[in-house]
């Protein structure tokens, strides 16, 4: 099934949904939809009307877990109204809403077991449906106690039951007709897929596991063939061991000491000090593919759930997967695909994709999407993995001790936060960005139901900032980000994760010589010393930046090219001493493109 026949069928429920005359009528093209997409997705679904519970209540439609209430045309527009309290708790006293059908039917599969009836309770969803929109709730897992028993609304309760839970109920805006169908969609797929959790995705891609250990064993036998053949990925290598050797400095010669942690993990020869280098390097290379994968099989589906991810079937499609143009991610999140050193393989005449379809649909088994639908189930999913494919002692020798979720929020607590709707946060040693994404978390629980989608990200984004000196830290860190932002399909314009490789030592040092120098930032490569213009914002250099970037890898030869973009789309003008800067800094980089 294509995604325009899923669609189809889409277009063809709103269509009927339009014609509507009565709940009848919705309820008719309701059940018309959930036999077609259910076929179309590969996905039993069973469908039963006017369902009966013992405890209570008869639901007007059930759809495997999802609670379907029938509202009058257009209910939750109407003005003067509150439709959506209706759907959620009834007409009045006595009537029931979607809070108690949840409850009463929760109970009856219970059979008496507390654990079954929470497990039911919070697996569990209801929509209300008005022709038009849709409204979400349903209970999930907290600290904060509820009270779910109301005698005019459930007829008993099991004698040994407690009448409150640790749990939370919540209900949603509502949702356009769109919007919602894709919500419904996902809450399906999450029926037929594994559960998204680091537990979950350590068991299938552990150093143990043979699509890990086959996917490393080869990309150390490519790299060591493409070091001698492939100048580009040579100067990828060499800038990251340049970097590796300032993170590290003198411990670097303790890394031969992990050989044979090293070889337990993978049947890899060592020679020397280098191949220990090059493996870790290897080892980090593959974590990136991973959570690269992951964040664009979470993109694809909140697009259009549910349909089979498209493998790669040449170069081309491998390079705009890692450079962020497949399914036009880039219009979204302008700076998490980007090439840098574990793009490498990319730049290979000799990569066999095989390697990149198999992690493909390894991931596609999971629920990705958990991060929108059950946003408080998920938390760093890849630590674990990481943690895995690296051998204990190596990643505590290189510093690398993850945080513990409880120890991040104790810290967060005594830390003085205010939780200010503009309180600004820097991490200046992120790591997988822990500290920063519990945070987003409570400004979403805080804020969300005061603003837009895009105004709630446009203030998290100038709001949480981090930074970190190793470069893979700073992947995992910005795919922990993007996780907690929720469905970034509804994002308007380009984002830029906030989130950025340095050495927070040394700002204050490299500001001071940014005021010495006034028009330029001296760095240094394993290719040779750069000047980047300063221009007048931060904004207007990152622009200068992506943009110079973008026009090397499209084959301009020109400067003049370069510059006239920039000024004409972006109205950005430099004067001579930056002109000079920018001329010189163009020229240094086509002629390593060109190499």
């Amino acid at each position: 099934m294509t995604s325009n026949e899923i669609s189809n069928i889409i277009t063809h429920f709103q269509q009927q949904c339009n014609d509507a005359r009565s709940e009848d009528d919705i309820k008719g093209a309701s059940n018309i939809f959930f036999n077609d997409i259910g076929k179309a997705l590969g996905i039993s679904i069973s469908s039963h009307n006017e369902i009966t519970s013992a405890y209570g209540g008869r639901i007007d439609s059930v759809y495997n877990n999802i609670y379907f209430e029938y509202k009058k045309l257009n209910l939750f527009s109407k003005p003067n109204y509150d439709g959506i309290k209706e759907a959620v708790y009834g007409r009045d006293e006595k009537d029931r809403g979607l809070f108690h059908y949840l409850v009463n039917f929760a109970l009856q599969e219970s059979h008496g077991d507390i654990d079954r009836f929470l497990h039911y309770l919070t697996s569990s969803v209801g929509v209300g449906f008005d022709g038009s929109k849709f409204v979400f709730c349903r209970f999930k897992l907290s600290s904060k106690t509820t009270n779910i028993y109301h005698s005019y609304k459930t007829k008993k309760f099991p004698k040994d039951f407690p009448r409150s839970f640790n749990v939370e109920f919540e209900c949603s805006n509502p949702y356009e007709f769109l919007h919602g169908v894709k919500r419904i969609l996902l809450y399906l797929r999450s029926t037929v897929r594994k559960k998204l959790s680091a537990e979950s995705l350590c068991e299938t891609f552990r150093a143990e596991s043979e699509i890990s250990k086959s996917t490393i064993v080869y990309l150390r036998n490519l790299l060591e063939e493409s070091l001698e053949t492939n100048i580009r990925i040579a100067t990828l290598y060499n800038e990251w061991d340049r970097i590796f050797g300032t993170i590290y400095g003198d411990q670097e010669s303790d890394f031969v000491k992990q050989v044979h942690a090293l070889q337990k993990f993978y049947p890899i020869a060592f020679r020397n000090e280098d191949d220990v280098k090059k493996t870790l390097f290897i080892i980090q290379t593959y974590y990136s593919i991973l959570i690269k994968l992951l964040i664009q099989n979470l993109f694809a589906n909140l697009q259009l759930p549910a349909i089979k991810p498209d493998i790669i079937q040449d170069k081309s499609d491998l390079i705009k997967l890692f450079y962020g143009q497949r399914d036009d991610f880039c219009n979204f999140i302008d700076n998490f695909f980007e090439i840098h050193f574990f793009e490498w393989f990319t730049l290979s005449e000799n990569f066999d994709i095989a390697y990149i379809n198999n992690l493909i649909s390894a991931l596609d088994d999971f629920e990705t999407t958990a991060s929108v639908i059950k946003p408080e189930i998920v938390g760093d999913v890849l630590k674990q993995t990481y943690e895995s494919l690296m051998p204990k002692d190596l990643r505590h020798m290189m510093g690398e001790y993850y945080t513990v979720e409880w120890l991040a929020e104790f810290t967060i607590e005594k830390s003085g936060y205010d939780g200010g709707i503009d309180t600004t946060v820097l991490d200046p040693t992120c790591g997988s960005g822990i500290f920063i994404t519990d945070l987003i978390k409570k400004y979403n629980l805080k804020y969300s139901s005061e603003q837009s989608y895009n105004e709630l990200v446009s203030h998290i984004i100038n709001n949480f900032v981090g930074f970190d000196i190793n470069p893979i830290a700073v992947i995992q860190a910005k795919g922990n980000y993007i996780l907690s932002l929720g469905d970034i399909t509804q994002l308007r314009q380009p984002i830029s994760i906030p989130i950025y490789m340095c050495d927070s030592v040394l700002v204050p040092t490299i500001h001071a010589k940014q005021k010495a120098n006034r028009n330029f930032i001296a760095i240094t490569t394993s290719v040779g010393d750069f000047k980047l213009p300063i221009l007048a914002s931060r904004d207007e250099s990152n622009t200068f930046l992506k943009l110079l970037s973008k026009c090397i890898l499209s084959d301009y030869t020109s400067y003049e090219q370069f510059a006239s973009r920039l000024s004409d789309e972006y109205g950005i003008v430099m004067n001579d001493d930056t002109a000079v800067l920018a001329r010189n800094l163009f020229s240094q980089l086509l002629n390593l493109h060109y190499v």
